[in-house]
Parts: C-alpha cells; structure tokens; sequence
C-alpha cells in the first residue's frame, strides 16, 4: 500500500518529466528534418545545368509572372490552362537563364541598350512587342498603344513590372534568335 500511495505522489512529476522530454524531442527532431531552412533537398523542384532550382524561387517567379500578365491584360485572375502556361514559361525562362546564358556570355552573344531601343521603337520591333502592343480592332502593332505606355510608366507604379518583364522577354528573345543564327550560319555541307 505504501508503494502505490509513493507511485501516486511521486509519479505525477516523473510523468510530466518524460512528456515535457518527449515534447522536446518531437520539436528539435521536426526542426532538424527542415535541414537548414527552405534550401533543403525537399524544396527543390529541379537541377539546371548544376543549379539547383527552389520551389519557394520558382513558385514566386510564376506569381511575378502570373501578376505581370494580369496587368498587362487587365484581368482579376488567370484560368487554369493559362496557370499551366506561366509554369512552363518560368521554367522554359529558368533554363534559359541557367543553361543557355552561360554559353551565350562565353561566345559573346549579348543584346546592348541600342538594340533594346531599336527593338521596342525602332526599325526592328521586336515580336513580343508587336504582340502586346497591336490594335485590338486590326490586330497590327500601333506605335501610339507603346508610346502611351511608355509614358505612363513615370505616373503608375504597377506598369513598370510588365515592362520589366516585357524588356526581359525581349532580350533572352534576341539573344536565342542570335544563336540559332549563328549556329545556322555554321552549318555547311559541301558538295
């Protein structure tokens, strides 16, 4: 009798003891799991060309991109095939920037200022300009809808992503367009 009655009195604060161990336990193993934060091995979604590419990094690049777009096209919110599309945009745009630019800068292949310029109003319009900036009624690139735009830049905030964006677009554009011209000019069979 005098065993139970020492189990009852002591035994509350050895019980408490072993679950406030355990608790701690629990947490220091789910903080060890998360190895070092969000560049865990877990977070990541891919490899390109050695770099490894974070979920957290690509998931925000497609909200940049999903926001830009719905600037640009003035809707509230995209559909699920077009959320399908700014995935695979980002991606197809992480490659470029991890494989393709690399080589690019070893070769030499860069698109300057004065290019950029020629390409958003000059004698070059770049397609991805003549796409966005076109009349809706003629479906032909209008200058004016650039020229406004571009104006509007300086007087609303929200605009200057779509053309960072747009100007982005542009050069990694020009760039593989310089490339695939240069490998096609290296390509020669003889008689």
């Amino acid at each position: 009798m005098a065993t139970l009655n020492t189990l009852r009195t002591k035994g509350g604060v050895f019980l408490i003891v072993v679950i406030a161990v355990a608790l701690v336990a629990f947490l220091l193993g789910d903080l060890s799991s998360l190895g070092g934060g969000m560049n865990s091995k877990k977070m990541r979604i891919g490899t390109i060309n050695g770099t490894h590419v974070n979920y957290i990094e690509f998931l925000t690049e497609a909200e940049n991109t999903t926001n830009v777009l719905q600037t640009l096209y003035g809707q509230a919110a995209l559909q699920a095939d077009q959320i399908d599309q700014v995935r695979q945009s980002v991606w197809e745009s992480m490659v470029i920037k991890n494989a393709y630019m690399p080589g690019f800068e070893k070769l030499g292949i860069s698109v300057g200022d004065a290019e950029m310029l020629d390409m958003s109003n000059g004698e070059y319009i770049s397609p991805i300009v003549q796409n966005v900036f076109s009349n809706p009624q003629t479906g032909a690139f209008d200058p004016a809808i650039l020229q406004n735009f571009v104006a509007s830049l300086e007087y609303n905030a929200a605009y200057q992503p779509v053309w960072n964006y747009l100007t982005d677009q542009m050069s990694s554009e020009r760039a593989m367009s310089k490339y695939v011209n240069l490998v096609r000019a290296g390509v020669y069979v003889n008689s």
